[in-house]
């Protein structure tokens, strides 16, 4: 069961193999008798690649569960002392938020606990947590009025306005919400607000729409056209950090100011909890504190 688990985890016995130190051919025996015990086929198998089939998926979220409830057990009657974690952690993110935040935690954590190995999901969906199977959501999200018991906050970020500066010195800089009707404005359409923009009037939150030269769902590629000084876009200050403080773009300030958003780590459940995940979210959250200027 625990061999199973890990193939749908790392994708190939080859690989499950590595992690654990033994032959593939082992591997594949072990597989081949469990499907034998429960006459279903758990994979579908070619020379090129490996597919879990309905069923097998099906069987992988039950045997998950139970290997997870065994590691709790063992958890409370060991005191829960040793520092020693293994598994694999399968997180989703935004792909904004893959590198370099994300990328930077989980090095520094294999560096203590290399036996834990990272599987990331990185799209700009919500994703459901159950259907793909994972362990840790990190999202972005206006403020809620209460935070769910399997959510905790790791900081917030703000929207704005950013541009090259070879962009701006060809156009009149924009100081207000109506001056972007002028500019070449690009979008990243993969946000929360779909087809628009979000500005703050009062506290109301009001949306603007206009005819974009460029929409992206990939947020590398909108940080890209933003840096080759394409137009002007909006983005939560996390996602184009990395250029901001290269200087390839610089943030244009205007007399209405942006909402906030929250970053929130979320799990599918609090119940049973492997170790490893408790460690890593402990671990995020301190990286949070360091790399975001989160209290």
């Amino acid at each position: 069961m625990f061999l199973f688990c890990r193939a749908v985890e790392v994708g190939s016995f080859a690989g499950v193999a590595r992690t654990l130190n033994m032959t593939p051919a082992i591997v594949g025996r072990h597989i081949n008798a469990l499907e034998g015990e429960l006459g279903v086929r758990l994979f579908h198998r070619s020379t090129r690649a490996m597919e879990v089939t309905a069923e097998g998926n099906e069987y992988y979220q039950s045997c998950r569960r139970i290997l997870e409830e065994i590691e709790h057990a063992e958890q409370r009657v060991a005191g829960g002392a040793s520092e020693e974690v293994s598994g694999v952690i399968r997180v989703a993110a935004p792909d904004g938020l893959g590198s370099p935040f994300l990328l930077s935690c989980i090095s520094e954590f294999q560096a203590r606990h290399g036996d834990v190995l990272f599987d990331l999901l990185l799209e700009n969906e919500f994703t459901d947590l159950v259907g793909e199977s994972v362990d840790l959501a990190i999202r972005l999200v206006a403020e809620p009025d209460t935070l769910p018991t399997n959510t905790q906050k790791l900081g917030a970020t703000e929207f704005g306005l950013y541009a090259s500066r070879d962009y701006l010195s060809s156009r009149r800089i924009p100081t207000s919400i109506h001056d972007l009707k002028e500019h070449d404005c690009i979008h990243f359409g993969a946000s929360r607000y779909g087809g628009s923009w979000p500005y703050l009037l009062g506290d109301e939150i009001q949306k603007l729409s206009l005819p974009w030269k460029m929409v992206f769902n990939q947020t590398h590629v909108f940080v890209d056209a933003l840096r080759h000084h394409q137009g002007i876009g909006l983005a939560p200050q996390i996602m184009v950090a990395g250029a901001l403080a290269r200087g390839e773009i610089i943030e244009v300030d205007i007399a209405e100011s942006f909402p906030s958003l929250n970053i929130l780590a979320v799990q599918p459940s609090r119940k049973y909890v492997p170790k490893r995940i408790v460690m890593f979210l402990d671990h995020l959250s301190e990286s949070a504190k360091r790399d975001l200027g989160v209290d």
